[in-house]
């Protein structure tokens, strides 16, 4: 990796001065796909999951051509994760609309390729970091349901992110974050989560039932949990 030139913008993103950023890259916009970080983020991973979407948007206007932006969003990062998957990280719709709408911008000036705007989109949606993990895998395992409902849109059948490589369902990651609007809401989509086991052979009605704190808290999440444990039950006794 070359990281010569690129201690302004290193030390900007350190310190979350995106002023900074945005003027070293305004000035030199050639160095926008260059790694910036050991982990090969760049400059569009380190905007995505830092949730700035002006900073974003500034990034993506600066490239010209339909393959720079084809590149800004699929472009991983040595933990295999596309601009999607950091993205998905944040509760921020507006970004991920944002990434949509220069997506199919840039394949609609794509007339040598003929790229499918989308084709193009399931494809970012459904590419796998290093665990397996799809961008939409992502939201739930970090909680972000409304940026969950908003791609599971986009993606129709949502059975391909259901796992990733070490078979861990997308349910009973819900679970262990204790995001169970998101669990219940994926229940709702597919019932047959409920009856997977994981690799301790453990349903993830046997997880809800390990957290019994949970349960005895008056708060929304309690009740989500409570509620989310007896639908379960009454699926797994049909």
């Amino acid at each position: 990796m070359d990281f010569s030139g690129l201690k302004k913008p290193y030390h900007a993103a350190l310190e979350g001065d995106w002023k900074g950023m945005e003027s070293f890259y305004s000035k030199h916009p050639e160095r926008l796909l260059d790694p910036l970080t050991i982990d090969k983020d760049t400059a569009f991973h380190i905007a995505a999951y830092s949730a700035e979407t002006k900073l974003l948007g500034h990034f993506l206007d600066l490239l010209k051509e339909p393959s720079q932006i084809l590149a800004a969003l699929s472009n991983k990062n040595s933990h295999g994760n596309n601009t999607f998957h950091e993205v998905t990280t944040t509760d921020n719709v507006k970004a991920i609309k944002l990434l949509i709408s220069k997506l199919e911008w840039a394949c609609a000036q794509d007339k040598v390729h003929g790229t499918n705007f989308i084709t193009e989109l399931k494809k970012l949606l459904e590419d796998q970091n290093q665990l397996g993990e799809t961008p939409l895998y992502r939201a739930v395992a970090l909680g972000q349901f409304q940026v969950l409902k908003f791609c599971a849109k986009r993606v129709g059948n949502l059975s391909y992110h259901f796992h990733r490589y070490d078979k861990m369902s997308i349910l009973h990651i819900a679970a262990i974050g204790q995001h169970f609007e998101t669990a219940a809401w994926l229940l709702e989509k597919d019932k047959g989560l409920g009856k997977e086991k994981g690799n301790s052979g453990m349903t993830c009605l046997h997880l809800l039932a390990k957290m019994p704190s949970a349960f005895e808290s008056s708060s929304r999440m309690g009740k989500m949990k409570t509620l989310l444990y007896y639908c379960m039950l009454s699926m797994l006794c049909v």
